[in-house]
């Protein structure tokens, strides 16, 4: 699906999501290019709700709450525990509002045996107020 397309229905969808107030949202993509998926993007949008974000791709339907750990003028830390099958996962999202750019990834201890399998997610956003 072309860029565009993607991106304004995931706003629409963002725009008219049930109870929520749109205070500060970011659009972000990401080329998938290393891995393996030369062409394809991910397009993600993250929208503040109070000391929160809810989460939506394009790679995955629904959506999913982090929470912020930190907030700076130029930075937002976002957090999301996943406890998957014994193991817990800590899902980081890093928001730089001066560059536009953002980065991903899990962290956990199955991950420290192998971190070659875990690459992280970088791209650029662009900031809505």
């Amino acid at each position: 699906m072309h860029f565009l397309i993607k991106y304004k229905l995931l706003w629409f969808l963002a725009l008219f999501l049930p109870g929520s107030v749109t205070a500060e949202s970011f659009t972000c993509e990401a080329d998938l290019t290393r891995y393996g998926r030369p062409g394809q993007t991910e397009i993600k949008i993250y929208q503040r709700e109070g000391g929160r974000f809810i989460r939506k791709s394009t790679q995955k339907s629904g959506s999913a709450y982090m929470n912020v750990v930190f907030e700076s003028d130029t930075d937002i830390v976002l957090m999301e525990p996943i406890q998957e099958r014994k193991q817990l996962y800590l899902f980081i999202t890093m928001l730089n509002k001066f560059s536009d750019e953002y980065y991903e990834t899990y962290f956990s201890v199955s991950n420290g045996k192998n971190p070659e399998s875990n690459l992280p997610i970088w791209g650029k956003c662009m900031m809505h107020k």
